[in-house]
């Protein structure tokens, strides 16, 4: 599990440098890179872990003959007798607690776009390398409850309660934040190119570890993130460059059940004699997985204008056999529609062949299917109304 919780108290802000906003078609995308040079995430996280299952000793007649054996129960006086071959498999219930500090930087991308005339914005595609493709390691503990058992080589009793021991660290190698929908905003005008907004993507964030020499999934769970802060946008053209900077405090947690059995972990158990200990190996089902993350999210992020796709612009003029026939040039007219009046009348599917069907929502709506009829022109007459 790794889902992102609540965002709160964050401080977004933007400054745009040469941002060109036509007066038809007042919308603008930025390709927004973010600097894991200035960026991070610090604060605290916990992991836990409940398993259940068996274990038994790691003796084996042919491969491992003098290895630890293990039979349910005890008795002191006298002794109850091993069998010659006894190797009982053990009850066990074994949980994990793993914990520490963050410190870690971001990198990642994401696409901006400002709609000066709808007053609106959107955040798309935002993809955040929350270790930057680093790792983080955190000192772990388990807790082992077996059954009360005993052991032959060496001759040890286990009662049946619980046993903490420090086994190491839990490598977290990958922790993602991805953005999964939302992400629509608005603008709220401050002052001549200036604006307050909110935005709030819905992301999950998922992660990939390794204990005990097993990896481990960290699956995620959509949630907002709430986005606040001020743009601001100077000057004009497609030079335009935008910095995106944003502190936010971050609070998550979330428990997902998991029930899959994990592969056999060797295991050595500690005796009363130093340096003894009696090896065995655990089958364990691993039951669910428990996060905790609290921190600060600190985001620099730049970008330059990505040119805008208008698919409904085909030509920038309407006479065969002039310069920019059939040339699109980044302005929607009335040359357009009578281009792809010409070329649907002349069958040209190469131009007119856009959709199966002209009813949105329905399979095939926007796919092109080889043939030229009624419902292509429709389709373009709908992108050519909607405008770029």
């Amino acid at each position: 599990m790794l889902g992102m919780g609540v965002v709160r108290g964050g401080a977004i802000v933007a400054s745009v440098a040469g941002l060109g906003i036509g007066v038809a078609h007042a919308q603008t995308t930025f390709s927004m890179q973010i600097d894991q040079n200035a960026s991070g995430l610090v604060g605290s996280t916990e992991f836990s872990f409940d398993s259940a299952g068996t274990l038994r000793g790691d003796w084996d007649a042919t491969s491992n003959p003098t290895g630890t054996r293990t039979a349910l129960g005890f008795q002191f006086f006298p002794p109850l007798p091993f069998g010659p071959t006894q190797n009982d498999d053990i009850p066990v219930m074994l949980g994990g607690a793993v914990s520490g500090p963050l410190d870690t930087a971001t990198g990642g991308a994401f696409a901006l776009t400002i709609n000066e005339a709808l007053g609106t914005l959107e955040v798309t595609g935002l993809a955040a390398d929350l270790l930057a493709g680093g790792s983080l390691m955190l000192p772990a503990t388990v807790s082992l409850v077996p059954q009360t058992f005993r052991t032959a080589n060496p001759t040890f009793v286990y009662p049946g309660v619980a046993v903490s021991l420090p086994v190491g660290e839990l490598e977290v190698s990958s922790l993602v934040m991805t953005q999964v929908g939302g992400g629509a905003g608005l603008l709220t005008p401050t002052g001549p190119g200036t604006w307050d907004f909110t935005a709030a993507p819905v992301v999950t964030i998922e992660g990939e570890a390794s204990f005990l020499g097993n990896p481990l999934a960290l699956p995620g769970v959509p949630a907002p993130i709430v986005l606040a802060g001020q743009i601001e946008v100077v000057g004009s053209g497609a030079a335009a460059v935008a910095t995106l900077t944003g502190v936010q405090m971050v609070s998550q947690g979330q428990t997902t059940m998991v029930g899959v059995a994990l592969p056999e972990i060797p295991f050595e158990l500690p005796t009363l004699t130093a340096g003894v200990t009696a090896g065995v190996v655990m089958s364990l089902t691993l039951e669910d997985i428990t996060t905790n993350l609290d921190g600060t999210l600190t985001l620099e992020a730049m970008g330059g204008v990505l040119v805008p796709v208008c698919a409904p612009d085909l030509t920038a003029g309407a006479i065969p056999g002039a310069p920019g026939y059939g040339v699109p040039n980044g302005v929607l007219n009335n040359d357009d529609f009578f281009y792809f009046l010409a070329q649907f009348a002349a069958g040209n599917v190469a131009v007119c062949d856009l959709t199966s069907g002209a009813i949105a929502g329905q399979a095939g709506y926007g796919v092109p299917n080889g043939v030229v009829n009624n419902d292509d022109f429709f389709y373009y007459l709908g992108l050519f109304a909607a405008g770029c």
